[in-house]
C-alpha cells in the first residue's frame, strides 16, 4: 500500500512538472536496456581525453613557433616551445630540424627557422590504446593526403607519452608499417 502511494505521488509530481516520464521496471534485464547513456566520463575516459588533447596540443607547437617567428631569436626559444608538449630528447630532435644554421651571401653563419616542409600535423584520428599514471600509448592515424604542400600516403604513428609533473608529453614516435598482402 505504501509503495503504491509513493508511485502515485511520484506520478502526480511528474504530471505537474511535465519534465520526466516514469516507467516502472519490468525486470532487471529490461531496466538495463532502458538505462540512459551516462554523461559523466569514467576516470579512464577522462584521462584518455586528456592524452588526446595533449597530443593535439603538442602537434600544434610547430605552428606556434612559426606564429611567433619574430620572437624566435635562438635555439633555446624554439626548444622552449617544443618542451611544452614533448619530452627532452624529442623536443631536441624537433628543434634540430626547425632551427638551422645557414650562411648569408657574405659567408657569415646565421641561424634561422627552417623554411622547409612542416614536420608536425594533426591526424584524422587519435586512438589511446593503453595508459596508466605515468605512461600512455596512442595511435595517430593519418589518411592519404595527395594535395597541398606536403603529400603522404595513409599511415599510423605509434606514439609513447610520459607524464611529466602532471603533463602528458610525447617521448617516442615510430611509423607503423602496413601489413603487406
Amino acid at each position: 500500500m505504501k509503495t503504491i502511494f509513493i508511485v502515485l505521488l511520484s506520478a502526480a509530481v511528474v504530471a505537474v512538472s511535465g519534465c520526466v516520464t516514469i516507467e516502472l521496471p519490468k525486470s532487471a534485464a529490461k531496466q538495463e536496456e532502458k538505462r540512459a547513456p551516462v554523461s559523466v566520463l569514467e576516470p579512464d575516459q577522462r584521462e584518455a581525453e586528456k592524452i588526446v588533447k595533449a597530443i593535439e596540443s603538442a602537434l600544434s607547437l610547430e605552428l606556434v613557433v612559426w606564429d611567433n617567428r619574430g620572437r624566435m631569436t635562438s635555439r633555446d626559444d624554439v626548444l622552449g616551445i617544443f618542451r611544452k608538449g614533448f619530452c627532452s630528447a624529442k623536443a631536441q630532435e624537433l628543434t634540430d630540424y626547425v632551427w638551422i644554421e645557414a650562411y648569408d651571401r657574405d659567408g657569415k653563419k646565421i641561424y634561422m627557422l627552417n623554411p622547409g616542409e612542416p614536420v608536425l600535423s594533426i591526424p584524422e584520428s587519435i586512438e589511446v590504446v593503453e595508459h596508466n599514471d605515468n605512461e600512455a600509448q596512442a595511435f595517430l592515424i593519418y589518411e592519404e593526403c595527395l594535395e597541398g604542400p606536403v603529400v603522404w600516403s595513409d599511415h599510423t604513428i605509434v606514439t609513447t607519452l610520459k607524464n611529466e609533473d602532471g603533463a602528458w608529453k610525447i617521448c617516442e614516435t615510430r611509423i607503423e608499417q602496413p601489413d603487406e598482402p
